[in-house]
């Protein structure tokens, strides 16, 4: 049996917020939510003021309302979105959630733990795995992921060797 990988690092508010970041524009639940948002506006809108008939002036300002609303709506939810992780963050998850962490991976599957717990995920609860520019995510559900930042390691190469080391391991487990 081969010795498992650790890799300690800090998980801040900020790692947080950019892994609600990244989730967001990879659910396709989100992403339909925001479509919504985005559209259902100034259709009702334009059906208030077709029912009330159009004129001329309001019509240019429902194109000019639409083109705000639909411009700079992105902006304002990635905003949001930051904004409330960070209010949801600072006002604490769970003991320990923020701070140290130690991450051990091996045949069986993922160790999480902090000063206040200690969790083990095998490989069978492992759905899915992410990388993004500044992350390694682990999906242990469809909203929930185990998050290894990626300034945990020395350089893009390690990063690069602790991805193919876990896959290796996963692939043995099944």
């Amino acid at each position: 049996m081969s010795e498992p990988l650790v890799v300690e690092f800090e998980f801040k508010e900020s790692d947080y917020s950019e892994f609600l970041a990244f989730h967001s524009r990879r659910s396709p639940m989100v992403q339909n939510a925001r479509g919504g948002m985005r559209w259902i506006p100034p259709i009702l809108w334009l059906a208030i003021l077709a029912y009330q008939g159009l004129y001329p002036n309001e019509i240019a300002l429902w194109v000019a309302f639409t083109v705000v609303w639909v411009g700079l709506l992105p902006r304002y939810y990635k905003w949001n979105m930051r904004r409330s992780s960070l209010m949801i963050a600072r006002q604490g998850l769970t003991r320990g959630f923020f701070g140290p962490h130690r991450m051990q991976v091996d045949a069986q599957g993922v160790v999480i733990a902090t000063r206040f717990t200690e969790t083990r995920n095998f490989w069978a609860g492992v759905q899915d795995e992410a990388v993004t520019p500044t992350q390694i995510l682990f999906y242990l559900g469809t909203h929930a992921a185990l998050i290894v930042p990626k300034r945990a390691f020395a350089s893009d190469a390690a990063v690069g060797s602790f991805i193919d080391r876990v896959n290796e391991l996963r692939r043995a487990a099944t």
